[in-house]
């Protein structure tokens, strides 16, 4: 038997041993083929390590025939972490879908920002985006700290002033604690009224239906 003959044996039979148990582990053809065209590169990336590993375990398969269960166990782990990689890396919709409670009821909810030289596009981008939140009874408190440059606090409240009474500035030019006495004092000031407390980093965008998709839960 030709070392080209051996090749090509090894080839045709471990893929097709590796593909079939591949196919086994997974659950949908369709996702199968979904998964593939989106994730080309962990599929080529898993069947080279699938192909040096089962090249070595060929090799010795030749000498020592009773490693034959150990070659098929390796497809098997390969063809399980294979499964794995493009099962998150091309998966669009999770399986496990979460239903949002319908409710009737809208609390007061009070939104805290603490905010420390951060740059003022970005900050400007996420006080907008809670300017939008689909929420009858909401306040956002914006608490700059632990910062004496006018440039970083001064237009913060410029934007507050403009976005209307819901959004709140306060400017702690020296709070201990930093962020953790930011937010202390945040509760501080909070509307009593107010039943639920968020908290949103200065860099974050949220949706209009954040308060919707989430308050229902509490």
């Amino acid at each position: 038997m030709t070392i080209l003959t051996l090749a090509v044996g090894y080839l045709i039979t471990n893929y097709a041993v590796g593909g079939l148990i591949f196919l086994v582990f997974y659950r949908l053809g369709l996702s199968l083929l979904k998964k593939i065209l989106s994730s080309w590169k962990e599929l080529a990336i898993s069947l080279m390590l699938l192909g040096i590993l089962s090249f070595v375990f060929y090799i010795i398969l030749i000498v020592h025939p009773i490693l034959l269960p150990v070659n098929l166990v390796s497809f098997g782990f390969f063809a399980l972490s294979l499964f794995h990689i493009l099962d998150v890396r091309g998966r669009k919709n999770f399986l496990r879908k979460i239903e949002t409670p319908v409710t009737d009821y809208y609390p007061k909810v009070s939104l805290h920002i603490p905010i420390y030289e951060e740059p003022i596009d970005v900050v400007k981008k996420t006080l907008f985006s809670l300017s939008k939140l689909e929420w009858p009874d909401y306040e956002v408190c914006v608490i700059v700290n632990n910062t004496k440059k006018e440039e970083f606090w001064k237009p913060v409240k410029e934007i507050c002033e403009v976005l209307g009474k819901k959004f709140r500035f306060f400017y702690l030019p020296e709070c201990p604690g930093y962020k953790a006495g930011a937010l202390n004092f945040a509760l501080s000031i909070s509307s009593p009224e107010a039943e639920i407390i968020g908290v949103i980093d200065a860099d974050y965008e949220v949706e209009p239906d954040f308060l919707k998709k989430t308050v229902p839960f509490f």
